[in-house]
């Protein structure tokens, strides 16, 4: 399977009704959970696609958010769920989970230029990837943490 790691952002933890079934009985299908997805959710589950991974693990729907003491435990245990993880993805682009996935659903920020003489072409260099997560809204959340204790990563 495949993780999502993404910053919420405020709006989201107040707006959050959503628990695994609506109601007894009710099964949910693909288009009731993508409802009102963000950004990053719909980026990330295109990208697992392309990947070729059937699953993807999103702490938004796969934690019973209305059953404190589930979600307790399942927080308690993401970093097991992103170190057994094939693949994670984050989403440390933006400031909460309405950014996307940068070159996903919405062109990258960095535009590379390039210049071409004669058979000879010159590309410009995008920032590297340390420097814009190290001072990224992802990095200094509690997702972040986690990811990154799995990875033997530092803050600094």
């Amino acid at each position: 399977y495949v993780a999502l790691s993404y910053v919420w952002g405020s709006a989201a933890k107040q707006n959050l009704t959503h628990s695994r079934t609506p109601y007894p009985g009710h099964q949910q299908t693909t288009t009731d959970i993508f409802v009102g997805a963000s950004a990053v959710i719909l980026d990330a589950v295109q990208v697992t696609t392309a990947l070729g991974y059937r699953y993807l693990w999103v702490d938004r729907y796969c934690i019973d958010q209305s059953n404190a003491e589930d979600k307790l435990g399942q927080i308690n245990q993401m970093d097991l769920i992103y170190s057994r993880s094939e693949v994670t993805i984050v989403a440390a682009a933006g400031v909460d989970e309405h950014t996307g996935l940068p070159g996903v659903g919405a062109p990258r920020q960095y535009r590379q230029l390039a210049l071409s003489i004669g058979h000879i072409t010159i590309l410009s260099t995008p920032p590297h990837p340390h420097q814009a997560i190290k001072g990224s809204k992802w990095a200094e959340s509690d997702q972040g943490t986690v990811c990154r204790s799995q990875t033997g990563q530092s803050a600094g």
